[in-house]
């Protein structure tokens, strides 16, 4: 089975594939679907309540997108995080220490996954989001 999808990309990076392809003697296509698939096993696989609450992302309204964009952890949360790292590099941590460091980045890469989608999602929307003033919390 096949599929043929329509992509928007930036005029420098058609130029770029157009002359790779060129050197190849392939297509463009050819070219961007060996890329895709030499590179698909090596995106790592969120896990499925992630993905569906990504998918789910979609349908926010943009100001719901903007907060998600903008968040971030708590300062205790940050300042625990932060300690619990540093305490690391010098010294081994207790069992509880290493389970709270854990939970701690955990919840980091999860508001930082959700930041990325908001983001992603606002920029297909015609947003600009590529200063990072404008993602900073507010």
């Amino acid at each position: 089975m096949t599929l043929t999808v329509t992509l928007d990309l930036p005029e420098n990076l058609v130029q770029e594939l157009e002359n790779d392809a060129q050197k190849r003697h392939r297509s463009i296509a050819d070219v961007l679907s060996e890329l895709v698939v030499q590179n698909w096993q090596s995106v790592p696989k969120l896990p499925d309540n992630v993905e569906m609450e990504l998918g789910a992302m979609s349908s926010l309204s943009d100001e719901a997108l903007w907060l998600l964009a903008r968040s971030t952890m708590s300062k205790d949360e940050q300042e625990q995080l932060a300690m619990l790292n540093q305490q690391a590099k010098e010294r081994t941590l207790a069992r509880k220490e290493e389970e709270l460091l854990e939970k701690l980045l955990h919840q980091y890469d999860r508001t930082m996954i959700r930041r990325a989608q908001a983001a992603s999602l606002l920029q297909k929307r015609g947003y600009d989001t590529g200063n990072p003033k404008v993602l900073q919390p507010q």
